[in-house]
């Protein structure tokens, strides 16, 4: 179908744009939403509408009667279907867009023949069973414990977990058999080594469904150690705990429908968008797989000889990125040194405070190396939750009794010998709660962080997800500033940095590399960091935070109006770091700034004063100084543009000009320019840039020539690479063609 309407466009007077992120084009006066797989006709002027939290039922009443939108229905996540009552009926992305400029939206797409509930899972579905309500808070939901997964979730934009993450589980036990895990449990398959794995019959799996269950693959169970880790037939994981072989790591049941091990691991990853049952953090999308499960079973020796065996394996036997450790005890000196270990391998740990309710953290949660993790209820902390100065955030949880009742993946209520799971009929549901639930949700947003961004480390993590932690009740808590012993901003006994919040802490968890050569230079980043007032770092705190890997090199940083910080004066009078601007630096010896946030668009306004500015450069490729200022450059208002080096670019307009010696611009550094009047500097000019556009549309704003390019920048990995027609007025939507420059 995509080819016959592509030919269709080509040889039929069409139109397109790039609106909402999306691909659309005009045929015979219907739009398509075109993408690399498909074509879908755009459902005449049905709207889906995400209003803000803010916004009232009379809010929303008064916009639709604004703007002539009828509510048609209000589905599974909240959101809002609208359509137009306007005579005559307006272009559906026209009024898409009246309701996009509204400050009480935000976000929406124009209905499509392909587009349904996000995700379907029945646990987070208002109209079924709605029992996660801790992952997603609808519009007009008074409940209000939530990790705020929306923006994780959004239409087309999913983030999913990483078949490549391998998250470790040491807990009760693991029931793999259920549904809504089996495909993410992580398999000891080395396809590029059948030498380093424990797949004996070479068959590219560990696990088998033979007999209408699933079971550990029967070639594979040879009692030898084939991957030489000290593990034998450590096929999915391993069991060091009292109760069974080595291979077998099913959850204890002692007659409950839910146990620890599996709840927790389905809250990590369930698989996700599969319509059935749950959905977990990381599970993956559809029929994607999600972060890769390995769990090591423990119980019920004593805490301190459980632990130490699990650790033992997750250090020696299988290498996992993140860790959870929903469980508690006394302090031991050599499951510290494990935990040391772990994490100075680069495993992130998340644990539970302990569910006693008392002002104290439990341990390993104490540990600088583990990541702690209390409950909240009603954005205060759970009556139960451990907490004091070791707490880094909470997240939503409760006891199974009125409130934040985490429901995950349970077992079923038989003795583990007579367990023959259906595929098709999950066991569970399972009301879960405590600590270890919270734990388990920072484990999976930690899973999505390296999932999308490989290259987080432990302390990266970290101070993502203590920054973008959510404080709803900040005044009546009371969370204060005391750096720089909280190092990530404000902060409270009872609740940590404050919340979980996935959507922030996926939205600005990205990273960006800044090499600085020692001396005089100058610097930028495209990273907008996630400083505000709420987290406190809205001053100079958020400098230093940005600049923490450096400061020990660091003679001078200078802004473009004087200010500076200088730790050897120890003189700091920065508001803050901006990323709107670039630097000028001084250092001692060569360093590696590491900056945390979310992308900017390559294509992002840059304000700039009359006079001299220090600007910086967004676009992951390079580019020459005069298509970078061309913007500057046709409405004359460049004077000169130099590089740190002192090589500079002088337009056609002014004396001694067109002259330009300067290298191409490129991401990490900084740049000095002079205009003659106050403006605004794109620095991606992609027309020029990307010379195999051979195809522009234009009209407004949304008009654009793309190319799609692969780059490391964005969320999702790539961006959608556009030059936005701003220097070129259209009355109508008209098509134009060109060969390339």
């Amino acid at each position: 179908m995509v080819g016959l309407l592509l030919i269709l466009f080509l040889l039929s007077p069409a139109y397109a744009v790039t609106f909402n992120g999306r691909e659309y084009a005009q045929y015979s006066g219907q739009w398509y939403v075109v993408s690399a797989s498909d074509t879908f006709a755009v459902n005449g002027t049905v709207i889906w509408v995400y209003f803000s939290g803010e916004a009232t039922e009379n809010d929303i009443e008064d916009l639709n009667e604004e703007l002539d939108g009828e509510i048609i229905d209000v589905n599974c996540l909240g959101t809002y279907i609208i359509h137009s009552i306007a005579d005559p009926e307006p272009d559906p992305l026209d009024f898409m867009e009246s309701y996009l400029e509204s400050e009480i939206v935000e976000s929406g797409f124009n209905s499509t023949s392909w587009h349904f509930c996000w995700p379907d899972d029945p646990a987070v579905n208002p109209d079924c069973d709605y029992t996660q309500r801790y992952l997603y808070r609808p519009v007009g939901d008074e409940f209000d414990n939530t990790i705020n997964m929306g923006p994780v979730w959004e239409p087309g934009q999913e983030i999913q977990g990483s078949p490549d993450v391998k998250v470790g589980v040491l807990d009760s036990g693991l029931l793999f058999q259920h549904g809504e895990l089996v495909g993410n449990v992580w398999q000891n398959v080395n396809t590029a080594d059948p030498n380093d794995d424990e797949d004996a019959d070479n068959d590219g799996h560990t696990i088998e469904f033979i007999g209408g269950e699933w079971v550990l693959d029967p070639g594979d169970l040879n009692d030898v150690d084939n991957d030489g880790n000290g593990y034998i037939d450590d096929l999915i994981g391993f069991n060091v705990s009292n109760f069974g072989d080595g291979p077998e790591i099913g959850d204890a049941t002692n007659d409950l429908e839910c146990w620890h091990g599996t709840p927790v691991t389905g809250i990590i990853s369930a698989r996700t968008n599969n319509n059935a049952q749950f959905a977990g953090i990381a599970g993956g999308w559809d029929e994607d797989p999600g972060a890769s499960l390995v769990f090591c079973k423990v119980g019920p020796n004593p805490f301190d000889v459980d632990v130490f065996a699990g650790l033992t394996y997750f250090l020696n036997g299988v290498n996992v990125d993140i860790l959870n450790i929903s469980m508690n005890g006394d302090a031991n000196v050599d499951i510290t040194a494990q935990i040391d270990a772990l994490a100075g391998n680069g495993t992130f740990i998340s644990v539970s405070t302990g569910n006693l309710g008392q002002a104290v953290v439990q341990y390993p949660a104490t540990l600088a190396s583990t990541f702690a993790v209390g409950s909240s209820l009603d954005d205060a902390r759970a009556p139960f939750s451990n907490f004091g100065e070791d707490i880094e955030i909470t997240a939503p949880s409760s006891v199974p009794a009125p409130g934040c009742i985490v429901y995950s993946t349970g077992i079923i209520e038989v003795e583990e010998e007579e367990i023959e799971p259906d595929p098709e009929e999950n066991p569970g549901p399972c009301e879960f709660g405590g600590t270890s639930a919270s734990a388990a949700q920072v484990t999976g947003v930690a899973a999505l962080l390296r999932s999308q961004e490989p290259s987080l480390t432990v302390e990266n993590l970290f101070e993502i997800l203590c920054l973008t932690a959510g404080k709803d009740d900040e005044d009546e808590i009371g969370y204060d500033l005391d750096w720089p012993d909280f190092l990530y901003g404000t902060w409270n006994e009872e609740m940590g940095y404050g919340e979980l919040r996935a959507g922030e802490a996926v939205t600005f968890g990205r990273r960006q590399v800044v090499e600085i050569p020692a001396g005089w230079s100058l610097i930028s980043s495209r990273m907008e960091p996630y400083f505000n007032e709420d987290n406190g770092m809205d001053d100079e705190h958020g400098v230093y935070l940005t600049c923490d890997e450096i400061v020990e090199d660091l003679i001078l940083l200078k802004d473009e109006d004087g200010l500076f910080w200088s730790p050897p004066w120890e003189f700091c009078n920065m508001l803050n770091w901006d990323y709107l601007q670039g630097y000028q630096i001084d250092m001692e010896q060569a360093g590696t700034l590491i900056v945390l946030g979310c992308p900017a668009e390559p294509d992002a306004e840059i304000p700039l004063t009359m006079g001299w500015n220090y600007v910086p450069f967004f676009p992951t490729f390079s580019q020459s100084a005069p298509y970078a200022f061309e913007d500057l450059v046709n409405e004359e208002s460049l004077l000169i543009a130099k590089d740190a080096a002192g090589n500079y670019f002088l337009p056609d307009y002014v004396p001694n000009g067109p002259f330009n010696n300067m290298p191409p611009l490129e991401e990490g550094k900084g740049y000095e320019v002079r205009v003659d009047f106050a403006t605004v500097l794109y620095t991606a000019s992609y027309l020029h840039a990307h010379r195999r556009c051979n195809v522009w549309f234009g009209s407004d704003h949304r008009s654009s020539c793309c190319d799609t390019v692969s780059t490391n920048s964005s969320r999702l990995g790539k961006y959608r690479l556009c030059v936005h027609m701003r220097r070129v007025s259209f009355q109508t939507r008209s098509i134009g063609f060109n060969s390339g420059l």
